[in-house]
């Protein structure tokens, strides 16, 4: 079975979810569970997905879900991707945030869904003038999804702390002239703390947060 993307571990160690295209979408994701210091048989998640592509896992904090990329093209950003969750109890797949949900006819796409204490943390873009650059939103568990992290543009890949700040890369801090995608903390409020990795540019391929 070979292993795309990146996968995700629980908070506990001893699970793993991660995706294949060995499933019968063009790609799904798959669970594995440790007992001892042995891993098991993978164990399809995603069979109930009505998407092609099933993938960018990231554990609840309660590690009693997952939460995913679900999307018809390959890459997100050419449009028809949506974020959707499975159930580890019972594998059930259910669609949490679509574009049709964010403000703006212009979104064609959201992509890297992970928990917050305030609801799901994902991203998209954000309309500024007649342009959209990519922005943090977060999804609360009663209202309608908020650009959290539009005050500063160009914020991708979020990831959620236990504290309710989150991380971000950042390409357009004031001083990164070259647009590095700068590890970046955030408030839970989404006011900026500061950059962690000035200058340094982090491959945007999806980050995981743990504390």
């Amino acid at each position: 079975m070979a292993i795309e993307g990146t996968p995700a571990l629980s908070s506990t160690g001893d699970a793993l979810v991660f995706s294949s295209r060995d499933g019968p979408h063009e790609v799904d994701l798959w669970l594995t569970k440790k007992s001892g210091s042995t891993w098991g048989a993978a164990t399809l998640l995603t069979g109930g997905s009505t998407y092609a592509y099933n993938n960018m896992p990231s554990f609840t904090f309660d590690d009693a879900r997952v939460l995913f990329d679900c999307g018809t093209e390959p890459y997100p950003e050419s449009g028809g991707n949506d974020a959707c969750e499975v159930k580890l109890s019972d594998m059930s797949v259910k669609v949490v945030v679509t574009p049709s949900r964010l403000p703006n006819a212009r979104q064609s796409w959201v992509q890297f869904p992970h928990d917050s204490l305030d609801g799901v943390l994902f991203e998209s873009s954000w309309p500024i003038g007649a342009e959209s650059p990519e922005t943090v939103w977060q999804l609360p568990a009663s209202s309608a999804p908020t650009p959290i992290a539009k005050s500063f543009s160009n914020a991708v890949s979020p990831c959620g702390l236990r504290d309710g700040r989150f991380g971000v890369l950042w390409l357009t801090r004031p001083g990164n002239a070259a647009g590095a995608h700068e590890l970046t903390l955030v408030a839970r409020d989404g006011t900026l703390l500061g950059a962690l990795t000035p200058g340094v540019d982090v491959q945007d391929i999806g980050i995981g947060c743990s504390d």
